[in-house]
């Protein structure tokens, strides 16, 4: 008897977790997380847009899109974003963007822009998006955006070469935290991720005079993306510095100023 009954809750146990099914919607603490900014309807799909932060601003800006149906998310396979800067002088010029992502829980989907200066009166930003869908084919959106100044960027030029890099904007505090830095350089029309060999992060509290001990190096985790700890003693403005020690900019500094809470 007493084997009877534990085949029948191991089969009942058996049956509910197949009932799971693992491409399901369902709610995500993740979008908790998220602003919120625009949804663009295409068809008969809802093409939503979220942010890490309530605003976009220049340098690199994490995005999260969903795609539903009738209510239903669906699964993307891929999302390729062409961010387009229109000037009133009929110029145009794009902007780097990060690598594509599922996060968490079914239908929640990252991207990254690294917008390379904002929005003006005589300018706008477009995202336009393809979108790969599992079971319908690539839909095509476009979402206006506004880009507000205040984002963590610095740009670098040596001869014909130029840098574009960012570390992407959080909430500072006392203490060990990680960061990531973002590196890509200008080739034509396009932006590619820049690997660099060797470079030397530091924190500076130049109102102070003194730095700060703890902090961990850098490294890339993906193709023009680097990952590293800062460890800030106190409270106040600092400059986190990177010096690169390899490639055309060897021996030029990053600067980015932040305010610690």
């Amino acid at each position: 008897m007493k084997f009877i009954a534990l085949l029948s809750c191991t089969v009942a146990l058996f049956l509910i977790s197949c009932s799971d099914d693992p491409t399901s919607p369902s709610t995500s603490s993740v979008l908790d997380d998220l602003y919120e900014h625009t949804t663009v309807e295409v068809e008969d799909m809802s093409v939503t847009m979220y942010s890490r932060e309530p605003s976009l601003t220049n340098g690199f800006n994490e995005l999260h899109f969903t795609v539903a149906m009738d209510g239903e998310l669906i699964g993307i396979s891929h999302i390729e974003i062409t961010p387009q800067m229109s000037m009133m002088s009929g110029m145009q010029h794009g902007a780097p963007t990060g690598l594509f992502s599922q996060v968490g829980e079914f239908g929640i989907y990252r991207h990254g822009v690294l917008f390379t200066m904002p929005s003006e009166s005589d300018t706008s930003w477009t995202l336009q998006l393809a979108i790969s869908t599992v079971n319908h084919g690539v839909v095509s959106v476009e979402f206006p955006v506004v880009v507000e100044a205040g984002g963590l960027v610095d740009i670098l030029n040596a001869g014909d070469n130029r840098l574009f890099a960012s570390i992407e904007r959080r909430a500072w505090q006392v203490g060990k935290q990680s960061f990531d830095l973002y590196m890509y350089s200008p080739q034509h029309h396009d932006f590619d991720p820049l690997s660099v060999d060797s470079l030397e992060f530091y924190p500076w509290m130049g109102s102070m005079g003194h730095g700060s001990s703890g902090n961990v190096q850098p490294v890339e985790i993906e193709a023009g993306k680097y990952s590293g700890e800062v460890n800030f003693s106190m409270t106040g403005p600092w400059q986190m510095h990177v010096v690169l020690h390899s490639g055309e900019f060897a021996g030029d500094t990053l600067t980015f100023e932040v305010d610690v809470q």
